[in-house]
């Protein structure tokens, strides 16, 4: 016998969605649209913006395109509905420290994957690949397509910290999601716990340890990384491509919302300025002498910027090391 998940009973009347045109995409409204805008400070602004939108059931982001084209469009609100509840429904039986034995957790995780299939019609499979402090993570297979499921838990005592946990990272992510931060991983759809439930959970793309990329491809993931608006002071960018980047950075996306920082306004629109600049330069395929010594001083200015703004060692680090790599990228043009 398979093991329910408790899907509520809301009336699918009370839930507002939307579709594109094209009818592949499901829109959580209100909520979604609203964190999307501005970068959540603190969990009790989180809590409020919880309370202006009870329709979103505390569901944030859209359902993989994927996903949604193969669901009839009769019934596409309530199995939407459906797939929103087996993941919260999931989470929640798996909410538990770290130490937890996984083992135990295989009956939940088979019927979990089961009841997906059963409702895309798609290959489902789920695998076990880490735990943290704040959550575990499974790698997700539905069909083609392969995913980061992220359960959360509490190893860290309070988990309502204001900068991780099941809370503050599902509200973040819409806006560290959103176009202008091109650096984090692709976020797809998640719900914001609260203190009486534990149900929290992301799914965002799943990216390979050991993607390689042509030098193009990395300048350009560089220069994301420098221009976005929120960038982690969790995570860690070397200076060179012969060192490995680690800590919740892979393929130079960043993997995890929680430890966000926002970016000063006036360094953002410098770094901004920077990297279109260089993207010009570097992209131009009549390079010379001159651009690339005009070049080398752009990135030697862009590092004193940092010295006239308050910001996290951390992040200010990871953008020296960003320009380090510029700069060794600009040197194989001499």
């Amino acid at each position: 016998m398979s093991v329910q998940f408790g899907f509520n009973n809301l009336k699918y009347n009370n839930i507002s969605h939307s579709e594109n045109k094209n009818h592949k995409n499901v829109g959580f409204q209100g909520l979604n649209r609203y964190l999307s805008k501005q970068f959540i400070e603190s969990e009790e602004i989180a809590f409020d913006a919880l309370k202006k939108y009870p329709k979103s059931r505390r569901f944030v982001g859209n359902l993989p395109s994927e996903w949604i084209a193969k669901i009839p469009k009769a019934n596409r609100r309530e199995t939407v509905q459906q797939i929103q509840d087996l993941f919260a429904g999931f989470s929640e039986k798996l909410y538990s420290p770290k130490s937890a034995k996984i083992q135990e957790d295989e009956k939940l995780v088979a019927d979990f994957s089961n009841q997906l299939k059963q409702i895309l019609k798609l290959y489902t499979n789920i695998e076990y690949i880490d735990s943290g402090s704040a959550g575990k993570a499974y790698k997700l297979e539905v069909g083609l397509r392969e995913y980061v499921f992220k359960v959360f838990h509490n190893d860290i005592g309070d988990i309502f910290t204001g900068s991780s946990g099941k809370l503050i990272e599902p509200a973040r992510a819409p806006h560290s999601n959103k176009k202008g931060c091109k650096s984090f991983v692709d976020f797809y759809f998640g719900k914001i716990a609260t203190e009486e439930s534990q149900d929290g959970f992301m799914l965002t793309k799943f990216v390979e340890q050991d993607e390689k990329f042509k030098p193009y491809e990395e300048i350009k993931r560089l220069l994301n990384f420098l221009k976005s608006p929120v960038s982690s002071s969790d995570s860690y960018i070397s200076d060179g491509r012969d060192i490995p980047d680690g800590l919740n950075i892979i393929g130079l996306k960043t993997i995890d919302f929680g430890e966000l920082e926002r970016v000063p306004k006036e360094l953002n629109k410098k770094l901004k300025k920077f990297t279109k600049y260089f993207g010009n330069f570097y992209f131009n395929t009549k390079k010379n002498s001159d651009n690339t010594k005009a070049a080398f001083d752009q990135i030697k200015y862009t590092k004193k910027d940092f010295d006239h703004f308050s910001i996290d060692d951390d992040v200010k680090e990871n953008f020296i090391n960003v320009l380090q790599r510029l700069k060794k990228f600009t040197k194989e043009l001499t």
